[in-house]
């Protein structure tokens, strides 16, 4: 009988961590909480009387922790910060996969989303529990920033132009544009923050290998279509149905520094249960392989 309550406690914990798991989106914390897991279930089955197999999930636990020590204490190549990768966009990074590209300048998305949310007002129910303090401060701040309010200004019409902008390459040089007048004013919307991301990861042709698309989700009624929230995807297949992110592969991320700068996570899975109210409607804004 007390075999049998190891067990089933074993097994509750063992499926705790392996929800946690499936839900994270941090690839280090998937390592550290598959590990854990593994080290439960083996101490859970050594206490049961599974000796063998205790032993067994314990020592592979041990050496996986081992193994990760020796990987994080070599050096290793740490992605630059918002301000140097911008300084840095005419050279190449040999970044091949959605997650190297993303690890690599996850840096510089997290010092994005320090910036201010110009509109922050008007989407108080996006702001992360217990944030909307802070993040509508900092938006309060920046109004009366003389520097925010040229560069902000400046980007009022080019968000617009890059709608309706049919040229690739004149659209590139209005997502820089954008993304220039983001740091400067240190404030943006979801369409400049997704400049900012796509010109970040697509920077010198670097990510000729991997899809790089700015993404609207429209809304229907009304006059017309209107946008209604801007954001960036990598390493969704080409060949996928946009209005249907299960197809999209798995590689694919959502890049979203609007909702990072609102106390949010900014990078997300297609089937994220986080970001499911945001994929409907959709359609390619811009694309690296057009």
């Amino acid at each position: 009988m007390l075999r049998f309550r190891h067990f089933i406690v074993t097994a509750i914990l063992v499926t705790t961590f392996s929800s946690s798991i499936s839900r994270a989106d941090d690839t280090l914390w998937k390592q550290k909480a598959l590990q854990a897991t593994v080290l439960v279930g083996g101490i859970g089955c050594a206490l049961g009387g599974y000796t063998l197999v205790g032993a067994g999930l314990i020592l592979s636990s041990a050496l996986s922790f081992g193994v990760s020590y020796l990987r994080n204490s070599c050096p290793q190549r740490e992605g630059p910060g918002l301000e140097d990768a911008l300084k840095t966009l005419n050279e190449q990074v040999p970044l091949d996969t959605p997650d190297e590209m993303i690890q690599y300048f996850y840096n510089a998305f997290r010092d994005s989303t320090a910036f201010a949310v110009a509109d922050a007002g008007s989407f108080r129910g996006n702001i992360a529990e217990g944030q909307e303090e802070v993040v509508l401060a900092k938006a309060n701040k920046e109004i009366h920033n003389a520097k925010a309010i040229n560069a902000k200004n400046k980007n009022q019409t080019l968000p617009g132009s890059l709608l309706i902008e049919k040229d690739s390459e004149r659209r590139n040089k209005i997502l820089k544009t954008i993304s220039d007048n983001v740091v400067i004013s240190e404030t943006g919307i979801c369409t400049t923050f997704a400049a900012l991301a796509y010109t970040l990861l697509t920077k010198n042709g670097q990510a000729k290998n991997v899809p790089v698309e700015i993404i609207s989700r429209r809304e229907t009624g009304g006059r017309a279509q209107a946008s209604t929230h801007l954001f960036t995807v990598v390493g969704r297949n080409p060949e996928s149905d946009l209005n249907d992110p299960t197809t999209w592969g798995a590689d694919a991320r959502i890049v979203d520094l609007w909702l990072g700068a609102l106390g949010n996570a900014f990078v997300y899975k297609p089937d994220s249960a986080d970001y499911q109210g945001w994929l409907k409607n959709l359609k390619v804004v811009h694309s690296n392989l057009q």
